[in-house]
């Protein structure tokens, strides 16, 4: 597997190579990436289930870590398991200097061709701003904002 950092980013150069997809963990000893979600971790990988992959773990593998959320909000993911240090070598997520930058979302520029001729200035009659960035809508802050 070629590695190229670029801005914190890692490009996978695959060329005429194949690359397979699967989720199965018997194949856990051929796999060059083995990406663990936090969210699949926290619902089905148990501590028996990563001492058995840890056990085969050749020099060449890598163990990503992926979330889209702080870690800080998947405080029960260190309560429920305990990991051998060093086990993650890789991180997927949404920070810029993860190995492997997962963007969360992301915005791209219209063709010419496709962009109107006019934008139209939804807020020229407005005199106050609000912007809601909110992810994981339909919790506390959901409330907080029917009431502002």
């Amino acid at each position: 597997m070629a590695r190229n950092q670029i801005h914190g980013r890692v490009s996978l150069e695959m060329s005429d190579k194949k690359m397979q997809i699967n989720l199965l963990l018997h194949d856990k000893g051929k796999s060059d990436l083995v990406i663990f979600h936090v969210r699949d971790i926290l619902r089905s990988v148990t501590l028996e289930k990563i001492q058995q992959i840890h056990k085969y773990l050749s020099p060449r593998q890598r163990m990503a870590f992926l979330t889209h959320e702080s870690i800080d909000n998947e405080a029960d993911l260190k309560n429920r398991l305990s990991w051998s240090e060093g086990f993650f070598n890789w991180t997927v997520t949404y920070k810029r200097e993860s190995d492997i930058f997962y963007s969360y979302g992301s915005y791209v520029l219209l063709p010419s061709a496709e962009r109107p001729a006019k934008i139209p200035d939804y807020a020229a009659e407005k005199n106050q701003s609000v912007l809601w960035a909110v992810s994981n809508r339909g919790r506390a802050r959901d409330k907080y904002v029917k009431n502002f």
